[in-house]
């Protein structure tokens, strides 16, 4: 913005001296042709002066002819104009630049090995969020001044430029560790070329809206290219159907006549508010809370002091009798019926297209005629929505233009349809909470899941594993024989869930954690491969050489 403003400033100085003059020119003129009084130049300069500065007059007060009487009442005119256009274009901005802070144009002197994250936005605030928490000093490139002192404010670091103008310092480039690119297509590619002209060779990472320009742009010089919104509406697909990515894999093969069912804590349920350890759902019910959904975030191995809270989604495993005795207290989801799409923007376009690939029945909510919808209608017009049939949905996507929309169209969602699960787009991070408070059972953030693409490559074995998928494997109990289960202490130690024993031939899901573990049995475990990870870390080799189940 400072060039901005030299650049009115000046033009405004040079535009002053010739409007004067030429004011000046058919002043005199006027005068000595129409009013009979010539003025000389000095004089005519003096009125224009006056005139334009709105500051009155001296010797000229006084005009007889038509034309010009009208020709001071336009020069009037014109001076008031150019006084209120004046002060906010340089006047107003140029006392600003002169009391603000400067934008820093570089990063401090000591400041090293650092990622530089060209253009902030939603997308990047995950990744930001991620460096904090590692220690890693990251450095914000923002074009728009706004934003970058709204940044400062902030605490963040950040360097004022414009990469159109090259205005890229070499040193800030160099220093830095790794890359971020979250501009425009053309900026990001702009962006490349002068980092690779300054010689930095290290990882760049870019953000991109049009997925064929992922060659042109990986030949200009970047490393990685990814598409945000379609890595999104991937997991929006996935939180909308088991057919896509299901929540636990293994349960076929364990047998047993096991299986999974996703349950919704209401306000009303008397498990609400109660920890997992006071609610005692395995034993009164028989049923294993496996994972669980909680305010918009997952927990693949909850320990025993989480809190059940209302609209936490669990995971459980059990038979078919022990989860039916949960449901009388926590309200299953449906698994069958339509998944409707409110929302066919292009993240929209991408979900239908998934869930298209998958099998699954969809129903497209637009307001658009041109949109390709099912049913055109306003994604909060609930008499539409009732009339599409939304109280049979599965799922309802939510793919709005705005975190506000969205969190209102949740709440009205959970009114037509109470047994669907809401799966809700999110901009901005921060309101993943607010949206799953309205109505959401699972909100997935633009920021979350481009961070979460970039954060193993950035951090490396600092980033912590994050995985959705809940995996049932079987290990041999010899390792621990003799222990009990409430001994072992497996979610607090190795967050894996023992959820059956296999014993003599049978699966045994009702597991006294009293009872000490046999040589011969088989230990049922559920957990992410990070778990498992910790597991065979902690009870040796032998334990890890079962197979899954």
């Amino acid at each position: 913005m400072e060039r901005r403003v030299r650049r009115r400033i000046a033009v405004f100085v040079a535009v002053l001296p010739v409007a004067v003059l030429l004011f000046a020119l058919v002043y005199m003129v006027g005068m000595d042709h129409l009013e009979g009084r010539p003025r000389t130049f000095g004089q005519a300069v003096v009125w224009a002066s006056e005139t334009l500065t709105s500051t009155g007059y001296g010797g000229d007060s006084r005009w007889s002819h038509p034309l010009m009487i009208a020709y001071v009442a336009l020069v009037q005119f014109v001076g008031i104009t150019l006084l209120f256009v004046s002060f906010p274009l340089y006047v107003i901005p140029y006392i600003e630049e002169r009391f603000e802070g400067r934008l820093p144009r570089t990063v401090p002197r000591k400041l090293r090995d650092y990622v530089l994250v060209y253009r902030w936005g939603p997308e990047v605030e995950g990744l930001h969020a991620a460096l904090v928490r590692a220690d890693v000093p990251c450095v914000v490139f923002e074009e728009d001044e706004s934003t970058a002192r709204r940044l400062a404010d902030r605490g963040l670091t950040v360097v004022f430029g414009d990469v159109e103008d090259d205005d890229v310092p070499d040193e800030v480039v160099r220093r830095a560790r790794a890359m971020v690119l979250n501009g425009s297509d053309a900026d990001n590619g702009a962006f490349v070329w002068s980092a690779r002209n300054a010689g930095f060779d290290g990882d760049i990472h870019a953000f991109m809206a049009e997925p064929r320009h992922r060659g042109p742009m990986l030949r200009a010089g970047a490393t990685s290219v990814y598409t945000p919104q379609h890595v999104l509406a991937a997991a929006l697909a996935a939180a909308a159907s088991e057919r896509i990515s299901p929540r636990i894999s293994g349960v076929r093969r364990l047998g047993g006549g096991l299986e999974v069912q996703e349950l919704r804590i209401d306000a009303q349920s008397p498990l609400a508010g109660r920890s997992l350890s006071d609610a005692r759902i395995r034993e009164r019910t028989g049923a294993t809370v496996i994972a669980l959904w909680r305010e918009g975030r997952f927990d693949p191995c909850p320990r025993p002091d989480a809190r059940l809270s209302p609209g936490t989604i669990i995971l459980v495993l059990g038979t078919p009798d022990a989860i039916e005795r949960l449901s009388e207290t926590a309200r299953p989801l449906r698994r069958t019926g339509p998944i409707f799409v409110l929302g066919h923007g292009e993240v929209g376009r991408k979900v239908v297209e998934l869930l298209a690939d998958a099998d699954e029945s969809v129903c497209v909510v637009d307001r658009r005629p041109d949109a390709g919808a099912d049913v055109v209608a306003d994604a909060l017009d609930a008499d539409a929505l009732e009339r599409a049939g939304i109280a049979d949905a599965r799922a309802v996507v939510l793919c709005l233009e705005s975190d506000a929309t969205t969190a209102f169209a949740a709440a009205m969602v959970r009114d037509l349809a109470p047994d669907a699960a809401i799966v809700a787009r999110v901009d901005r991070p921060a309101n993943v909470v607010r949206v799953h408070r309205a109505g959401a059972d699972f909100a997935v953030s633009i920021g979350q899941v481009a961070g979460e693409i970039l954060v193993q490559h950035l951090l490396g074995d600092q980033a912590a594993a994050h995985e959705q998928r809940v995996r049932i494997v079987e290990r041999p109990g010899r390792p621990l024989a003799g222990r009990t289960p409430a001994e072992l202490r497996l979610r607090e130690t190795c967050r894996t869930n023992l959820v059956a024993i296999r014993r003599a031939g049978r699966v045994v899901t009702d597991v006294d954690p009293n009872a000490p573990i046999e040589p011969d049995d088989v230990l049922v475990l559920a957990a992410t491969s990070e778990g498992l990870r910790a597991f065979d870390a902690r009870y040796g080799s032998d334990a890890g050489s079962g197979r899954p189940a």
